[in-house]
């Protein structure tokens, strides 16, 4: 599947259940009381619960302004507490929809058949989708947090070295915030793709 999200093309290959989660219908019900969320929701190799958000602080190609890059600066950038945030948002929505299921009379029916009968899983389905990514957030090591952060080299008020102090205070704040859940926490872009088996990443010409 293929989605464009800050002038990047990602094109997530069979691997991936993927859903654009800031576009689904569930989430225009959410965010109506508030509630945030990630760009994508994913299941990977239906192992893994993947949540990802995107962010590119780059020069856009068709703006004649300098990047906004106040959430970046700052010995604890807003950054940190805005992937926070929108983590726990998403976490919310999973458990919010899995509950929405389970009032529906032919879901525990259908759980039953996917837990005795796996070759029935139908795993391309939404209801599939949304049961098994509760079952993955409640089991240990089994839960990513992706920040795809695209940045300049540098900025005028930020080093190189002070970008590379930001993708470690993310990772370590996330990780300490949802301990709980022994959740991998992957600060990446800038050329970086642990999925790259999986997952193609390109820019927009």
């Amino acid at each position: 599947m293929q989605f464009q999200e800050s002038d990047f093309l990602f094109n997530f290959n069979k691997d991936w259940q993927i859903y654009r989660f800031d576009q689904h219908r569930f989430y225009r019900h959410l965010s109506a009381v508030g509630l945030k969320g990630v760009d994508f929701i994913g299941i990977y190799k239906n192992e893994f619960l993947m949540l990802m958000e995107i962010k590119n602080y780059n020069r856009r190609k068709a703006s004649p302004v300098a990047p906004d890059i106040r959430d970046i600066i700052g010995m604890r950038p807003q950054l940190i507490d805005i992937f926070n945030h929108k983590l726990e948002d998403s976490m919310l929505a999973i458990k919010t929809v899995y509950k929405y299921y389970r009032r529906k009379f032919w879901y525990p029916l259908l759980s039953s058949i996917w837990k005795f009968f796996p070759f029935l899983l139908l795993k391309n389905t939404e209801s599939y989708f949304w049961l098994r990514s509760y079952e993955l957030l409640h089991q240990e090591n089994k839960v990513h947090f992706v920040l795809w952060l695209e940045t300049e080299n540098q900025y005028p008020d930020l080093t190189a070295t002070d970008i590379q102090a930001l993708r470690v205070k993310i990772k370590k704040h996330a990780s300490q915030m949802f301990a709980h859940l022994s959740p991998k926490v992957i600060v990446t872009g800038g050329g970086s793709n642990p999925y790259e088996q999986s997952l193609e990443v390109r820019e927009i010409p």
